[in-house]
């Protein structure tokens, strides 16, 4: 037992472990009845029990049609900056293809995120659109870090989602 990393291991079975889980062991009872008798007239404190983060169910994905008119109409507001467009000209793409592929950049800061959720939000139901959520004050967002948007097509061209190439992996 190392007393100052309150830490042991036992050299014959191999278990490792701390004094509550060796008391635990030791008196053949559970790690949590250890450490309440391990605690009981201690000047050791509990620490205030951690409150519980409510937890929202997923939401299901909207429809592929209505997935794929979101984001048309999102990429169609959205530009490619020169440096990722020149990014993807050194992995060989050319601009025709840059374009017909409709790659864009993610845009840069909070704002930028809810103005363009914003504006989309006034013609679609965002709920459901993977991507999209709504924030502290009620507002739809975008999520997900700075770079490349990759539209994600089905084999009729309809976009299932976006992948985001991102600048700093």
């Amino acid at each position: 037992m190392n007393t100052e990393s309150d830490r042991f291991k036992c050299w014959l079975c191999g278990e490792p472990g701390n004094s509550v889980s060796l008391h635990a062991k030791l008196e053949g009872i559970s790690n949590r009845e250890a450490a309440d008798i391990l605690l009981d007239g201690s000047n050791v404190y509990r620490f205030p029990t951690i409150p519980q983060t409510k937890i929202t169910p997923p939401r299901p994905a909207k429809s592929l049609a209505v997935r794929n008119e979101v984001y048309a109409v999102m990429l169609d507001h959205l530009l490619l900056s020169d440096a990722h467009r020149e990014n993807l000209r050194e992995r060989g793409l050319t601009d025709e293809r840059i374009e017909r592929n409709q790659y864009r950049s993610m845009p840069v800061g909070e704002s930028s995120r809810i103005l363009l959720s914003s504006m989309l939000s006034n013609f679609h139901d965002l709920d459901g659109i993977p991507g999209f959520y709504e924030d502290k004050r009620g507002g739809w967002t975008l999520a997900g870090a700075p770079g490349i948007l990759v539209p994600y097509r089905n084999c009729d061209g309809l976009i299932q989602g976006l992948q985001i190439r991102c600048d700093n992996e």
